[in-house]
C-alpha cells in the first residue's frame, strides 16, 4: 500500500505544481516534482567539483525527494576513499593486467574459496568471466582517456545540489566519477536530481520575474557553471 500511495504522489506531483507552483506546495518534496523539467536538470560540470558522495543508507532515504531539507549534512564519504576510485587507481596502473589489480585479486580470492562473487546482476565462476568483467572497466577508462566523457547511457551520474550550490554525488557512476579525477577530466555530465531546499529558496529569490521551475532551472544551471 505505502508503494502505491508513493507512486501516486510522484504522479500527481508536476498536477499539483502547476496549481499551486510556490515553494510551500509540499509536493516540490516529491521526486514527481522533477517532471517540471521535462528530460531533467542536465548539466555539464567540472568533476573536480565533486569530492563526496552520499553514503548508501543516507541516499536510499533520499529515494522519492526532490527537495532536501539539509543536503550538505547528510552522512557522505570522499569519492578518492571509495573502493571504485581503487579500481580505478589500478586499472590506470595496470592495464590489461588484471591479475595485478586488487580487484582481480579479490575476485579469485572469491573463487578459491567457493563463494562465487554476485557483481553487476549475475555471478562469476570463472576467470574468463572475471577478464570479461574487468575488461568493461578497462574499455570505459581508456575511451574517456582517448575520447573524454561521452556517456550516452540510462544510468546518468545523479548529483544533489547543497545549499550553496555545492555539489555531491548522490548515486551511479562511481566508477565513471573515480576515472575522471584520475585523468583529469575538465567536464562530465549528469543529471541534478536532489536540491537543498535553500538553494531553491534563494534561486526563486534571485529571479522574482520567473516561475518557480524557471528559477530553479536557471540556478541550477548557474550553480552547475
Amino acid at each position: 500500500m505505502g508503494d502505491l500511495i508513493g507512486d501516486f504522489r510522484r504522479r500527481m506531483a508536476p498536477v499539483s505544481l502547476r496549481l499551486w507552483p510556490g515553494l510551500g506546495n509540499p509536493a516540490w518534496n516529491s521526486v514527481g516534482a522533477a517532471r517540471l523539467f521535462g528530460g531533467g536538470l542536465k548539466v555539464a560540470l567540472d568533476p573536480a567539483r565533486v569530492l563526496r558522495k552520499i553514503d548508501a543508507e543516507a541516499a536510499a532515504a533520499l529515494r522519492g525527494k526532490f527537495l532536501v531539507d539539509g543536503l550538505d549534512g547528510l552522512p557522505a564519504s570522499p569519492v578518492a576513499d571509495l573502493y571504485t576510485h581503487r579500481d580505478m587507481e589500478d586499472i590506470a596502473r595496470y592495464g590489461a593486467d588484471w591479475r595485478a589489480t586488487r580487484l582481480g585479486q579479490w575476485l579469485l580470492a572469491c573463487l578459491a574459496a567457493g563463494r562465487p562473487p554476485f557483481v553487476r546482476g549475475r555471478f562469476i565462476t570463472n576467470e574468463a568471466e572475471i577478464e570479461a568483467y574487468y575488461r568493461g572497466y578497462l574499455t570505459m577508462f581508456e575511451s574517456m582517456r582517448d575520447h573524454g566523457y561521452r556517456y550516452d547511457g540510462d544510468d546518468h551520474m545523479c548529483f544533489g545540489l547543497g545549499a550553496e550550490g555545492a555539489v555531491v554525488l548522490v548515486r551511479r557512476g562511481t566508477h565513471r566519477l573515480a576515472a575522471a579525477h584520475i585523468l583529469g577530466l575538465r567536464q562530465v555530465t549528469g543529471l541534478v536530481t536532489k536540491i537543498d531546499r535553500r538553494f531553491a529558496e534563494a534561486a526563486v529569490r534571485k529571479a522574482p520575474g520567473l516561475s518557480v521551475p524557471q528559477a530553479i532551472r536557471k540556478g541550477v544551471e548557474a550553480a552547475a557553471a
